[in-house]
């Protein structure tokens, strides 16, 4: 049933019964109507469970003595009464079962003989049910009736019942009768019933000697056999199995001693059968069960231990092609998963006996692992993780090592991926260097199996630990005499651990001693500098740096030893930062010292760690100037480096650049974290020292901006770290760097670094009143001198210090209408940093003033400006504005149809920047307003979107999807009327698409495919808001996109833009043709060789802009491309330049012009006319291919195969002129390609 009996009422089973007869399916039709008409008998009496069930069975006996007479007729009216049993049946009392017990036992069985008499096993045409159906129903009739009968009283007749109808059924040969049989039986027996009676029949049919039967019974066992006699079956489970593993020949039963080599398969099945009996029962040790059924099948456990160990599976399992190898690996996949189950099982309730086994257990588990010729990794994936799990509870002993090492050999290899997890597993606690020194050998052979292990290994060991069981250089290809390896002191095959141990030991709970590092790895690490420095090699270079990456390993956690150690440490750490020919330590020490200061925790290494500090901070300075000093070296090289440089070599330049960038970075980082734990006064002192040099270099006459910029830095890595009095010094010698544009960019910019360091270290000194006020005049005053640089730092210092301000200081909020109008320009800056910055100082001035309407007057004042720049930047503050508060705060929402009024007006502005903002504007407001608030500006809104007509083309796509989100409000009917004439046909277009899609949709949903979109609609689809306008832009143009990021990843762009770029595509790039001269922007009257000065503001009414097909509103959709500084080549592409190109007839030319320097050449009247000249012969001299009349400009003719010089097919026109006395030998050329024409003769 489908439900449970308690939670539904008889008269609910009735009523369901009932209303079967709405259904389609004759059978529950026919259900129905006998229900009814066994309700109708009892109308006149109360209609309980009894009588009903009462009737039934009486009815159903009925029927019996009709089968005869009515043949299939009566068999449809017993399925539908056996139906009816079983649902009634729960319901009724269990003292009416046991009275009728004799009766419904004589009834059930009936059927099923009168079933079992017929031989025509179909059902009925009308699908009313036949044989099977009448059998299946019986059983679980029979099956519902013994479960609810509890009652022993009547044990007999309940034996009965089973024997007259499960228990014939149990290997009947129709699969869904067996299977209905086999559920029942497997049913009650879960429920604690009969279960003596079914142990019986499962011992005479696995003693039956029909391979089917006992395989069936053996299937049903697996999830009955913990409540059956577990002793009895057990043991006859045992023996079979133990019979078939050995040989025909000394088995013990007769039915497998009559095996023969053409049955082996059937012997498989039989074992992988008792197999699964075995892991089905250990697998359930979970399970509740009772202290009696507890101790069998711990003692069952011991003995099939045993006859898993005594059998021998390879006669059935190894080298029998006459088996399906599949079989073969199930087979030897539960054989193993049975040993390791029931090995478990014994180990918890046997330990002393499960040691002893444990070994020869994880022998025989290795040897099924190993795969056979043909044979997949499928068994060792499938033992291996549960060995590993085993192998975890146990205390990896030397005999458990000696079972598991069989997995280095070569015959395992393929299955290493998963072997060796359970190697590594004993390894970890075991120790043997042996083993570990054989694991290491085989990393040649397959390597990410065996750095998985040994980084386990290390894992648990530590790093110090397992660096005794390796021998540096001792291995058989360093040793060997004349080797060019021989004077290695790490071997080829050893470097691969570096890095692992590096990986793993920081991973490792257990950290190496200082001692260790400085007395140990130091070492072999000076080895490899000698060598190295002897020979020059760069890889013992490449070995050195990876030793000394095991310093961090180190300092992951203060060692014992530190306090000792450190100290000593420190002059080798300064000697190896400072050493030119290993530039990458710096980044490895520093990174280590930062390690060291985060994890110091007691007072003791605290002050080591100050006291050392003093050595360290002045060599980090030192470094910082020098690495400063090569960066800006190395910078300056680049930008003045010749233009036609190879690709390749500013590809090896740029990375320079960028590892020299970030290594000043990791210095001032460790400057930084070093700084906390100085003494103040020692670091007091360093500040003093640093901003007098700032203060000389800044007062000097001559470039001192590499040493300014230098210090900076080091004033920006102390400031978290300084007292308030060193904070005031830095801010004083800061102040005039950020007032002044003496200095170049780069400095300002720094000095706004500074300061926004200082207002978010150390907030008390910003929020003094005096110092706010004086910070408000400092970022005042120095809007005049700021550099375009130092905007973005610029801004975030400025919102820090917005968020600072009290919206009842007058003198605070009044400082916010002198800083907004450099705000709003700075929404509309090209670097993308910038314009975010912008808008969120704009965010915060809207918190820090508290008054919402007092803002947007000031801003909306901007809506005024001289410049349509700044107007369009007003309107898209307010719609950032709209986007961020519309939704939460009530009063702002009704002040956005006010607003939105206003700036339609700037619709009748010619200005395309001002429009776009404009439209972006009202498609917000669309989102964010009521519809009660937009339906009155309608007419004016849809007037505005359709008053300019290059915005309609240009700004399509946003216009379509305003309209769209205007349609879904108040629909096409209201809309209409407010459209012009002229664009009525664009919303007619908008309705008859989306009743298409409303069509195909409601069409894909009666076929059961509603909600499906293709992948390419999804992608190049351009539909409205899908979160109802809580996206601001509609998406980033490639102008945005480009301006988005910073200088150095424009020029990474650009390079490998150039290194993607075939020579060919660069040809199509650099040369205009006549299809895309119609595109884009064009110079009225423009003229080959002429300069026009773009910066002129008359040269805008020269630029014609043709009609734009799509739906595009960017305004960058050509191709641009870039050097590697970021900057925009303007290849040559006159008409001249293009007629020399035809000119070249060999490919090397063309190679030397395309890879030219694109600079400007005014080509002479004298040139032109000469190469006009040359085309025009070459062209009149030149003969025409033979077929070149009929060739195709797109495809590449007939295929060649490689060296064939004639042409495969040819068609030779019969002119008669052609073949004249003075025409001939041209005729002769043109078939050139078709004949042979050696020596200049005729071919006749």
């Amino acid at each position: 049933m489908t439900m449970n009996e308690d939670e539904k009422s008889f008269e609910d089973v009735l009523r369901d019964l009932k209303a079967l007869s709405t259904k389609r399916d004759p059978r529950s039709v026919r259900l129905a109507a006998v229900t009814m008409a066994i309700i109708d008998v009892l109308e006149d009496n109360e209609i309980a469970p009894a009588r009903v069930y009462s009737s039934t069975v009486k009815t159903l006996e009925g029927t019996l003595q009709q089968h005869s007479e009515l043949g299939s007729n009566s068999m449809v009216t017993q399925v539908a009464l056996l139906e009816l049993l079983g649902r009634v049946i729960p319901y009724v009392s269990h003292n009416v079962l046991a009275a009728t017990a004799v009766m419904a036992s004589r009834v059930l069985r009936g059927v099923v003989t009168s079933c079992r008499s017929i031989t025509l096993d179909d059902d009925t045409k009308d699908e009313l049910g036949g044989v099977n159906a009448t059998l299946r129903a019986s059983c679980r009739a029979t099956t519902q009736f013994v479960l609810n009968v509890q009652s022993s009283a009547q044990d007999k007749a309940i034996r009965q019942l089973l024997k007259g109808t499960l228990i014939p059924l149990w290997d009947d040969h129709r699969p869904k009768v067996r299977k209905a049989a086999q559920e029942g039986a497997c049913e009650i027996v879960l429920h604690g019933w009969c279960g003596s009676l079914f142990t019986e029949f499962c011992l005479i049919e696995m003693d039956s000697g029909n391979t089917t039967r006992a395989l069936h019974t053996l299937h049903w066992l697996q999830s009955t056999i913990l409540f059956m006699n577990i002793e009895k079956l057990g043991k006859k489970v045992m023996e079979l199995l133990l019979a078939t593993l050995n040989p025909p020949s000394k088995a013990g039963n007769d039915f497998i001693a009559n095996f023969s080599n053409r049955q082996l398969q059937d012997r498989v099945l039989l074992i992988n059968g008792i197999l699964s009996i075995l892991v089905a029962m250990m697998e359930e040790q979970e399970m509740e069960l009772d202290e009696k059924k507890t101790l069998q099948r711990n003692a069952f456990a011991s003995r099939a231990l045993a006859t898993l160990l005594q059998g021998k599976p390879s006669v059935l399992f190894f080298g029998n092609n006459s088996v399906d190898i599949a079989l073969l690996e199930n087979g030897k996949a539960l054989y193993g998963k049975a040993l390791l189950l029931t090995c478990q099982c014994v180990m918890d309730s046997e330990p002393t006996v499960a040691k002893k086994l444990l070994p020869l257990t994880i022998q025989r588990v290795v040897q099924l692992s190993k795969p056979e010729e043909g044979e997949s990794i499928f068994v060792s994936e499938a033992l291996m993780p549960e060995l590993t799990k085993m192998l975890k509870k146990t205390d990896g002993t030397d005999d458990l090592l000696n079972g598991i090492e069989t997995v280095l050999q070569h015959s395992y290899r393929a299955t290493w991926s998963v072997s060796l997890l359970p190697l590594a597993t004993l390894l970890r606690q075991n120790q043997n260097s042996d083993v570990i020194k054989k694991l290491i050998q085989i990393h040649d052979f397959d390597a990410k199996p065996v750095e998985e292990a040994v980084g386990s290994i290390i894992q648990e060991v530590g790093l110090e630990k397992f660096w005794k069981f390796v021998s540096w250089g001792n291995c058989p290809e360093t040793n060997r005499k004349g080797n060019k390896h021989e004077n290695e002191i790490i071997g080829t095959n050893q470097v691969w651990l570096l890095p692992i141990l590096k990986l793993f030991g920081t991973l490792s709970a257990i950290r190496p001693s200082m001692s260790f590092f400085q007395n140990t790895v130091l070492v072999l690490a000076r080895k490899c500098d000698k060598v190295a420095a002897r020979h020059n090699n760069e890889i013992d270079k490449a070995r050195v740096i990876d030793l000394w990456s095991l310093f961090e390993c180190s300092c992951s956690g203060i060692p014992g030893d530190f306090s000792q150690i450190f100290p000593m440490l420190v002059p080798t750490l300064l000697q190896a930062m400072g050493d030119k020919r290993y530039p990458k330590l710096v980044t490895i020490i520093c990174g280590g010292l930062e390690s060291l200061v985060e994890s110091v925790q007691d007072e003791s290494s605290r002050e080591v760690l100050s006291h050392q500090s003093k050595k360290i901070l002045p060599a980090l300075f030192k470094l910082l100037e020098i690495l400063q000093e090569n960066s800006t070296t190395q910078s300056k090289k680049n930008i003045q480096e010749d233009e036609d440089m190879d690709t390749d070599d500013k590809n090896k330049l740029q990375p320079e650049m960028s590892v020299a960038d970030q290594r000043v970075a990791i210095v001032i980082s460790a400057i930084s974290k070093l700084a906390d734990v100085a003494p103040s006064s020692y670091l007091e002192s360093l500040v003093k020292k640093v901003l007098q040099r700032l203060l000389v270099g800044s007062q000097s006459t001559g470039d001192e901006s590499d040493k300014i910029c230098t210090l900076l830095n080091l004033c920006q890595a102390l400031v978290p770290a300084s007292d308030e009095t060193s904070v005031e010094l830095i801010y004083r010698t800061v102040k005039p760097l950020i007032r002044s544009d003496e200095q170049p960019p780069r400095v300002q910019k720094r000095a706004y670094k500074v300061l926004l360091c200082i207002c978010h270290s150390h907030t008390k000194f910003c929020t003094d009143t005096n110092r706010l006020s004086e910070l408000t005049d400092l970022l005042v005053d120095g809007l005049i001198t700021c550099q375009v640089s130092a905007r973005h730092m610029r801004l975030k210092c400025m919102a820090v210090i917005v968020e600072k301000f009290q919206s009842t200081n007058k003198n605070q909020t009044d400082t916010i209408p002198k800083i907004l109008g450099e705000v709003l320009l700075c929404l509309k800056d090209s670097n993308g940093k910038t314009r975010e910055a912008a808008y969120q100082l704009l965010i915060s001035m809207a918190n820090a003033m508290n008054c919402m309407e007092s803002y947007l007057k000031i801003i909306a004042a901007a809506l005024g400006a001289l410049t349509p720049h700044m107007r369009s930047a007003a309107v898209m503050a307010m719609s950032r504005l709209v986007f961020e508060f519309a939704r939460e705060d009530m009063a702002f929402q009704s002040m956005i149809p006010s607003m939105l009024q206003t700036v339609l007006v700037l619709f009748d502005e010619s200005s395309r920047e001002v429009v776009k903002s404009v439209i972006g504007f009202v498609r917000v407001s669309v989102a964010a307003m009521t519809e009660e608030q937009l339906e009155p500006l309608l007419p004016e809104v849809i007037g505005g979107l359709f008053k300019y007509h290059k915005t309609k083309e240009r700004f399509r796509a946003k216009i379509k999807i305003i309209l769209k989100k205007l349609v879904r409000i108040y629909g096409y009917e209201k809309l209409m009327p407010f459209v012009p004439d002229s664009d009525v046909r664009l919303l007619t277009h908008m309705r008859k698409l989306s009743e298409r899609a409303a069509r195909r949709k409601e069409a894909q949903r009666q076929d059961g495919k509603s909600g499906i979109v293709h992948f390419d609609e999804m992608m190049e689809s351009d539909e409205e808001d899908s979160d109802d306008g809580r996206t601001l832009m509609t998406g980033a143009t490639k102008f945005t996109e480009l301006t988005g990021r910073s200088g150095k990843s424009i020029r990474n762009a650009a390079i490998q833009r150039s290194e993607n770029m075939t020579l060919q595509s660069k040809k199509r790039a650099s040369i205009v043709t006549k299809n895309s001269s119609m595109e884009g922007p064009r110079l009225m009257n423009e003229k080959d060789g002429d300069i026009h000065d773009l910066l002129d503001p008359g040269m805008s009414k020269s630029v014609h802009f043709a009609p734009m097909d799509d739906d595009s509103d960017s305004f960058d959709e050509g191709v641009m491309e870039f050097d590697e500084l970021g900057r925009l080549v303007v290849h040559d592409v006159d008409d001249s330049s293009t007629r020399q190109q035809t000119t070249l007839d060999n490919d090397e030319e063309i190679e030397n012009l395309e890879t030219r320097s694109f600079k400007k050449r005014k080509i002479s009247k004298f040139e032109t006319a000469k190469i006009d000249r040359d085309v025009a012969q070459k062209k009149k001299s030149k003969t025409k291919a033979l077929g070149a009349a009929y060739k195709s400009k797109k495809s590449g003719g007939d295929v060649k195969k490689k060296g064939q010089k004639f042409e495969p097919y040819a068609f030779v026109p019969l002119d008669g002129k052609s073949y004249t006395k003075n025409n001939r030998r041209k005729a002769i050329e043109s078939i050139s390609t078709v004949i042979r024409n050696s020596n200049g003769k005729r071919k006749r």
